[in-house]
């Protein structure tokens, strides 16, 4: 987990992993927020599966014109912090975990089973999964419209080896797959991103980065924060299913690992399971929600 100025749900991403997880590394940046305090609380909490470490370059913000500039060897480079965090695993499967990524149980135990199962071998096999992006409109919690899943396949357990590791993109980290096959296993977290402080964009630092591609992203969001419901999720999801079954995608699958996982995770949604997991977790993330001190009544559907 690499973070910066994480502290409104990075208690809950690691404590709803840590069943799963034989080890968490944390490796945080430049926060001035009460990050490192909760980091410091949590690892006297769990001495034998936390380990913090600080990450102390300025680190440039993906999107930004540094950012684009920057070579991946630069201890200033999104990559380089990425390859830090990485290197500090002791484990032959990794995982890349954020500090707004809570998890959904039943995704992760189905996941970290087949792992183990494996005998922790996965060879060439990347093990891809999804999550729900959240928003809190009228009281209550749900998919966001704008983008209602995060994530298709650039969330993964891997097999740590000498050719697993980051370069830098024009747009943000890439990680060197060098042949490496993605497999998709489903929904596997609850993304809070948009419920965080900020609303998820803090960290871009937009005021001093006006042509960042996050500039627009945050535009769109703004203009499709509402709820989708989940039967119209499917249905859009299933839609795009049958017309992907004639000759000219079933190529673009084949040839476009992007393509092929998108219609593989609407092949795999379903509305029914997901609305009960946002059924059992609602209870406890909206009461977390309410500890949060900058939020106010004003605030809460942001």
């Amino acid at each position: 987990m690499r973070v910066r100025n994480g502290e409104d749900f990075i208690a809950l991403a690691i404590e709803s992993h840590l069943p799963w997880f034989d080890e968490i590394v944390v490796c945080h940046n430049r926060c001035t927020d009460g990050t490192v305090g909760i980091l410091e609380r949590l690892q006297n909490r769990y001495p034998d599966k936390l380990r913090v470490f600080e990450y102390a370059p300025r680190v440039h913000p993906a999107g930004s014109r540094q950012h684009r500039r920057e070579h991946w060897r630069s201890v200033n480079s999104l990559a380089n912090f990425y390859n830090f965090s990485l290197a500090k695993t002791r484990y032959r499967v990794a995982i890349k975990l954020d500090d707004d990524h809570v998890a959904i149980a039943e995704g992760v135990e189905q996941l970290t089973r087949t792992i183990r199962e494996a005998d922790h071998r996965l060879g060439k096999r990347m093990l891809c999964f999804s999550g729900i992006n959240l928003v809190m409109r009228e009281g209550k919690l749900g998919p966001l419209a704008y983008r209602p899943f995060a994530g298709h396949g650039d969330h993964w357990y891997f097999e740590v080896s000498p050719d697993t590791y980051f370069v830098q993109d024009r747009r943000f980290e890439r990680f060197t797959r060098r042949g490496m096959q993605r497999e998709y296993h489903g929904l596997a977290y609850w993304h809070l991103k948009y419920l965080k402080q900020g609303e998820g964009f803090s960290n871009y630092e937009l005021d001093s980065n006006p042509d960042s591609r996050y500039g627009k992203q945050y535009l769109a969001y703004r203009e499709g924060l509402r709820h989708i419901d989940f039967d119209e999720l499917d249905r859009l999801g299933k839609e795009r299913v049958r017309k992907g079954q004639g000759l000219f995608d079933k190529l673009r699958r084949r040839l476009d690992d992007k393509h092929r996982l998108k219609f593989e995770r609407a092949r795999q949604f379903d509305p029914d399971e997901a609305r009960q997991w946002l059924e059992d977790a609602s209870p406890a993330l909206e009461a977390h929600l309410q500890t949060l001190p900058w939020r106010t009544d004003a605030s809460a559907d942001g």
